[in-house]
């Protein structure tokens, strides 16, 4: 778990997801019976079923030539023994062999014999079919590596069909010499071979790897049902706590903490919605960003928090934007035109924001007056945001010609939709052209999206019956006094939902003086207020790039180890190409949980601010009146660790009933001189995903980042951690049982090291050496 190879494979992801599944009944029904430890132990080391086991070390076929020169190799070891004992041979020179066949030299001139001709080749050959992951260069090139395991592939087959042919040579001079009387002595070889090969050697690595299990099932039969760390076998996933989990989510006597838990589980954030926040840095909000500079913090100061005010707060929605037609179009060929309309979404700076939604229309041939009907969904469209409809006339030889836009501002749209013709202006538009569009309004992007093509008429008026300011300053007078699951001034979700659906931009101007400004999860304001459940945890450090973390998060949804090409992209603002290559791939609304996104920074740090950021740039301090809580159960600062195992059983239980593969994963967000290392509550998330056996996929700059820090891996230790508080740093170590055997994991985890504990080659390599001093031992006395 965690390795590179199940980071990098769908087909392993959905294996491990396989085994997740099954490993944890399988593991107690094997250690509830002896019998069933017993019958387990032959089978996995029965060489006949070892062939077919799934490995990323060594192909099938290379482990059925490896057990073929096995029973080979002793085969050829029985005819040289008989050869030169001279007992079962026609043509045979009792000179010829000067040592007495009953000496100690005679009994070790045999041993050796049978170790260099048969063990040592064998060995040689299995080690150049071995694979194993080796580190990436510097540059990044895998050729290298690939040749040399090409070149040992061609050694592995040519030394092994040498080897077995010398074998079969050996074996073929034996028979040919074979006297007619011996003959059953040659017979009994064969079958003592055979069977000790599939029966004795999986009983004595049964013997060998069931020793100490019976042992400690005597002395420590409590421990027998705990399964060891590194087999990654989670019994919290059996069926009692499953519905466990189901009475978790019908809110079955929630306490306050486990309210809370479930309300942070519930605030992921999509990909679609943290482009568009990385796209108004630097215009719409803090100008002075810099994506080569500017870190998490800087922007959680000048841009989260100030976007997460209820009195600032922008509103979204979705639509579904139909192009009924166009009139009046110019003429753009020699004799007609074959218009075509495309729809874009703009931001408040104009610039084009292609992952919320637009697309083109069909091209209608030779006509002035089209016809589309065509519908679009837009899924976020944010006051502040226009809607620009380009009718264009296509040309494959010169290029398509414009044919006049037209530009929609959300005051035109909002609340209540639009519907008739809007007039082109710009290049190539006629006098009178026009174009004809009818807008819907939703306030839930789930609701639009059903709606698309079915046809069914849509009220263009709002369906809230929310009263304004009135009714928010009642709730809030209201919920003075509640109940400790929500605090006094604290907005519940249904409240959020009620204003999003309202299309209230802003509560500033209210005339009710009981209200107090309110802050909100920046994940609650981009999913209005509804529960959107995180998939994959992110793990990062505020003081590392925002540009780079935002990186990271497009390089884990595409499957990518660096994020070092998306770093460029945003810090060119190439926001097209990212959108483009993200819908293609059909991961914009993949959800992740973010911390600087995902908490409400203002029921913690909001007024806590420094007086300028890592630039120099003054911060203004957050004059919201949220309540503050540090510690507690309604505490948004201590509950990682809780937030995580219910995820983790929530995903795992949805996933169940969709029939899906789908588990949480954490991505950890490494920056260029690893610091992430250095911060106790990173640490204590990766702790705490170790805990719970999740996929940890490791996102670092580059190649090159990668190398320069791996001395520094290497002698990581957690112990050395920082924090703001040593309150915390305490409460982290505390819940690691060994650090040095947690630092080397670590380590593991990030050198993308595989574990090789399931080789199991230590029980089977006593077995088999045990074996073949019998078989000699045998061979010499017949």
């Amino acid at each position: 778990q965690g390795s590179l190879a199940v980071a990098r494979s769908d087909r392993l992801r959905e294996l491990l997801a396989v085994l997740e599944e099954g490993l944890p009944k399988a593991f107690i029904d094997v250690h509830e019976s002896r019998w069933h430890r017993l019958l387990t132990s032959f089978l996995v080391s029965h060489p006949l079923y070892e062939l077919f086991l799934c490995s990323l070390h060594i192909t099938a076929a290379k482990r059925a030539k490896v057990l073929a020169d096995c029973v080979l190799g002793s085969l050829a070891i029985c005819a040289l023994l008989f050869s030169v004992g001279g007992v079962a041979v026609s043509a045979r020179s009792p000179a010829a062999c000067q040592i007495d066949r009953g000496s100690l030299l005679w009994f070790v001139a045999v041993a050796l014999l049978s170790f260099v001709l048969n063990l040592v080749p064998r060995s040689i050959v299995y080690r150049l079919g071995y694979r194993s992951f080796v580190q990436v260069s510097a540059t990044g090139r895998r050729d290298k590596h690939i040749f040399k395991f090409y070149v040992h592939d061609m050694l592995f087959w040519f030394l092994g069909i040498c080897l077995s042919s010398l074998h079969i040579l050996v074996i073929l001079a034996f028979l040919a010499n074979l006297g007619e009387s011996n003959e059953w002595k040659w017979h009994l070889c064969f079958t003592l071979v055979l069977v000790r090969k599939l029966l004795v050697v999986p009983l004595l690595a049964t013997l060998f790897s069931m020793s100490a299990t019976e042992i400690l099932a005597i002395m420590r039969p409590d421990i027998m049902f705990q399964p060891p760390r590194k087999l990654g076998v989670d019994l919290s996933l059996l069926r009692e706590v499953r519905i466990k989990a189901e009475m978790m989510d019908r809110n079955f006597g929630l306490s306050g903490w486990e309210h809370k838990v479930q309300e942070l589980a519930e605030r992921g954030i999509r990909i679609r919605h943290l482009l568009d926040f990385y796209a108004m840095l630097g215009h719409e909000i803090m100008p002075h960003f810099d994506p080569k500079a500017s870190t998490t913090h800087d922007v959680v100061r000048h841009g989260i928090i100030p976007l997460s005010v209820l009195t600032t707060t922008p509103q979204y929605y979705s639509f579904i934007v139909t192009v009924v037609g166009a009139a009046g179009l110019a003429k753009a060929d020699a004799f007609s035109s074959d218009p075509y309309c495309m729809l874009t979404i703009l931001g408040q700076d104009l610039s084009e924001k292609p992952w919320n939604g637009g697309g083109k229309t069909a091209i209608v041939w030779h006509d002035f007056n089209p016809t589309w009907n065509h519908e679009f969904l837009v899924s976020e469209f944010r006051t502040g945001d226009h809607l620009q409809f380009r009718v264009l006339d296509s040309d494959c030889m010169t290029g398509d010609d414009p044919l006049g836009y037209a530009l929609l501002s959300h005051e035109q749209i909002l609340p209540h939709g639009f519907q008739g013709p809007l007039m082109l202006s710009g290049s190539g538009a006629g006098a009178a052209a026009s174009v004809t569009v009818r807008i819907k309004v939703f306030h839930r992007l789930s609701e639009a999206q059903s709606r698309l093509g079915s046809g069914a008429s849509v009220s263009l008026a709002p369906t809230s019956s929310w009263n304004g300011e009135a009714d928010w300053c009642e709730t809030l007078e209201a919920r003075t006094h509640s109940g400790k699951l929500v605090p006094a001034q604290e907005p519940s979700d249904s409240l959020i939902r009620s204003i999003a659906g309202a299309g209230v931009s802003g509560l500033g101007a209210s005339p009710c003086q009981k209200a107090s400004v309110l802050g909100l999860a920046y994940a609650s304001v981009v999913n209005r207020g509804e529960p959107f459940l995180a998939h994959k945890m992110v793990t990062h450090n505020w003081g590392n790039l925002f540009c780079h973390l935002i990186s990271a998060i497009f390089a884990d949804a595409l499957g990518d180890g660096f994020f070092d090409d998306f770093a460029q992209l945003l810090a060119e603002r190439n926001f097209e190409h990212v959108a483009k290559r993200m819908a293609q791939a059909g991961v914009l609304d993949c959800s992740y949980w973010v911390c600087a996104f995902s908490v409400n920074q203002h029921a913690g740090i909001c007024n806590r601010a420094p007086h300028a950021d890592s630039m120099g740039y003054a911060i203004r301090p957050c004059n919201c009146n949220t309540p503050k809580h540090l510690d507690g159960d309604l505490s948004e600062m201590n509950k990682f660790d809780d937030m995580m195992a219910y995820l983790k059983v929530r995903i795992r239980q949805e996933a169940l009933q969709q029939g899906s593969r789908q588990r949480l994963e954490q991505v950890v967000a490494i920056d260029e001189n690893f610091t992430l290392l250095t911060r106790v509550w990173c640490v204590a998330e990766l702790v705490e995903a170790h805990d719970l056996h999740l996929l940890q996929d490791l996102k670092i700059h580059s190649a090159a980042s990668h190398k320069h820090c791996i001395d520094r891996l290497l002698g990581l230790d957690v112990r050395e951690a920082e924090s703001s508080f040593p309150a915390d740093k305490d409460l982290v170590l505390s819940k690691i049982e060994n650090v040095d055997i947690f630092n080397a994991q670590l380590q593991d985890l990030l050198l993308h090291r595989l574990d090789s504990f399931l080789s199991g080659h230590g029980s089977r390599l006593a077995a088999t050496t045990c074996d073949d001093v019998l078989l000699n031992i045998v061979t010499v006395m017949i």
